[in-house]
């Protein structure tokens, strides 16, 4: 049973990330000034690594705190973005919405992370 939640919990967390990642750093390449590429850039290496972290061995049984920091790292780089492209409109506006997404992303991984540490069945140490 603890197997079948940290999958649940690891796939989500792949999922959102990696969505995000790639949606939200597709425009990498399109981006004509390095300080706009920071972020996004960020992002594709979040995808990255978090589908290769999920792939790895047996890290999508396993019960690990990894997938909130990548969330968490998400948001520090989304936050990067505002800063550094504040004074810019047009690259302003795309750092709004993912501001909005990985900020909720990153709380229901933390809820349903808590979830399931709560739940005396599912509950054993994350690593």
């Amino acid at each position: 049973m603890k197997a079948v939640a940290n999958r649940g919990f690891n796939l989500l967390a792949t999922a959102l990330l990696a969505v995000g990642g790639l949606t939200f750093g597709s425009v990498f390449f399109q981006e004509a000034d390095a300080s706009d590429k920071v972020d996004d850039g960020g992002f594709l290496i979040i995808a990255v690594v978090v589908i290769a972290w999920y792939a790895w061995r047996d890290n999508r049984f396993s019960s690990s705190r990894l997938p909130l920091l990548f969330a968490a790292l998400a948001v520090a780089v989304q936050v990067l973005g505002l800063v550094l492209e504040r004074d810019d409109p047009r690259a302003f506006g795309d750092n709004i919405g993912g501001a909005f997404y990985f900020g909720v992303a990153l709380v229901v991984l933390v809820v349903e992370f808590a979830l399931n540490r709560r739940n005396p069945v599912l509950a054993d140490r994350a690593r």
